[in-house]
């Protein structure tokens, strides 16, 4: 959860890695926002604030939306297969209350709708974004309890097959 801390020995332990490969695991999660590293406190899984929150989701709202018109023209039916079968794992996820596994369903949901455009460095982006905001709602939780409704990826899926958002 956001704010543990993250014992480099007890890592090591876990994964079998040596103590130099937890502090560069470490450096790049703090580089991308995950972990926060503080000089003689050790490591904690970020905390994202409500501004920091809102800021994450109103990128991605501006970012996925401008690109649905790319992910449109090049969408194709094994294209929906695969977001179907990410909408049946989130939904599993949901049914048995893992609200982790729910969550990186749901992002990767939204990273895959974003890579059909073939845009790689905005799928990227995207990603990132995600892994950010799957730990917001991992910290701060969500309306509709984790990651989005299921209904709605199902609704994105039926506008892709009739080429009608």
């Amino acid at each position: 959860p956001p704010g543990s801390k993250l014992p480099e020995e007890a890592l090591t332990k876990v994964f079998g890695v040596s103590r130099t490969g937890i502090r560069k695991v470490l450096q790049r999660l703090a580089a991308v926002q995950m972990v926060t590293l503080t000089p003689k406190r050790g490591a904690h899984v970020a905390s994202p604030t409500a501004e920091e929150a809102q800021d994450i989701f109103r990128t991605r709202t501006l970012l996925e939306v401008a690109n649905l018109a790319d992910v449109m023209a090049h969408c194709q039916p094994p294209h929906l297969v695969a977001l179907q079968a990410i909408i049946h794992q989130e939904q599993q996820a949901h049914e048995i209350h893992d609200g982790p596994a729910a969550i990186r369903h749901s992002a990767e949901f939204h990273i895959q709708l974003q890579a059909i455009s073939g845009n790689q460095v905005l799928t990227d982006i995207v990603a990132r974004l995600s892994q950010r905001s799957s730990l917001v709602i991992a910290a701060w939780g969500a309306p509709w309890h984790l990651g989005c409704r299921c209904n709605d990826h199902e609704q994105v899926i039926a506008q892709l097959r009739d080429k009608a958002l």
